[in-house]
């Protein structure tokens, strides 16, 4: 039988009477479909592996928590039922994930979306923070409250300058907005390496990253202490001696959105004399440069 009073069946055939109406082949249209597409994160269970080095502990000194073994032992030396407290531990880095929401990151919001699900679930940090990043045009580099919205309250970058160096931040970008090219994200890069750990992940696929405004060099990096902020590393050529190769300027990590790059990055992090070669941002060639 025709289903007649059907109207889904009506909205489906673009026609008034069903799908036997006269000129119905004319007069139908095509139905949006979705159609299940490839992660942009080949490694997800991978890169959460990869973070584990993160999860470390520090005290914190304005909270207690309840010592079970040192409440035992102090009741059985005097007999006393006296509590004791120790300070209570919590994850020791914040993380401030920075999302460029320039017109071409539009093509990568998937991977930008599945990175910070995959940091949320690491459990490696005690807060996430997603702010957008404004990079176009001649103004200074801003961030925003929330990414890919142009009416979000900007703020300065300096709001991410923590002076206590427990929050580390990376920035997520294709290297295309003016700022990246002219080198004032360098500069912006430069201020929060000085404070905390901060990294860049390239979108674009390693081969692509001398045609963006973001260009690494590999060098042999050295930490010394747990956490340090990048300008506290000791940089140095892999192969050539420091006479001939020196590096300028702060050095700031650019990895893959990969297993194995973010794996010697986190262990470099987590370490307290770690030593890792990885692509740095090159200094000498962030300076201004002419329009295409």
């Amino acid at each position: 039988p025709r289903p007649h009073g059907d109207q889904r069946l009506r909205g489906l055939y673009g026609g008034s009477q069903g799908p036997d109406a006269e000129g119905a082949s004319d007069a139908r249209r095509a139905l949006p479909l979705r159609v299940p597409e490839d992660k942009a994160l080949r490694q997800e269970l991978s890169i959460g592996r990869a973070l584990r080095p993160l999860k470390q502990h520090r005290p914190n000194p304005l909270k207690r928590e309840f010592d079970e073994a040192a409440t035992a032992t102090a009741l059985a030396e005097t007999g006393l039922p006296d509590v004791v407290t120790r300070p209570a531990r919590e994850r020791w880095l914040d993380l401030a994930l920075v999302i460029d929401d320039g017109m071409s990151m539009l093509l990568w919001r998937r991977l930008a979306v599945e990175l910070r699900t995959v940091l949320q679930r690491s459990g490696a940090f005690r807060v996430v923070r997603v702010l957008g990043l404004h990079t176009r045009g001649t103004a200074a580099p801003a961030l925003r409250a929330r990414p890919y919205a142009p009416d979000a309250p900007r703020l300065p970058t300096t709001a991410l300058s923590d002076p206590s160096g427990h929050t580390l931040v990376l920035v997520v970008s294709d290297g295309v907005g003016g700022a990246w090219r002219d080198g004032r994200m360098g500069q912006v890069l430069a201020r929060w390496a000085g404070v905390g750990p901060t990294a860049v992940v390239h979108a674009l696929p390693p081969r692509l990253w001398e045609g963006s405004g973001i260009r690494a060099r590999r060098w042999q990096v050295r930490t010394r202490r747990p956490g340090s902020a990048n300008t506290d590393w000791t940089v140095a050529d892999p192969v050539l001696p420091a006479a001939l190769a020196r590096f300028e300027g702060v050095p700031v990590p650019v990895l893959e959105p990969d297993a194995g790059p973010l794996a010697d990055w986190a262990r470099l992090i987590a370490s307290a004399s770690g030593t890792a070669v990885l692509p740095l941002l090159d200094p000498g060639r962030g300076g201004p440069r002419p329009a295409p």
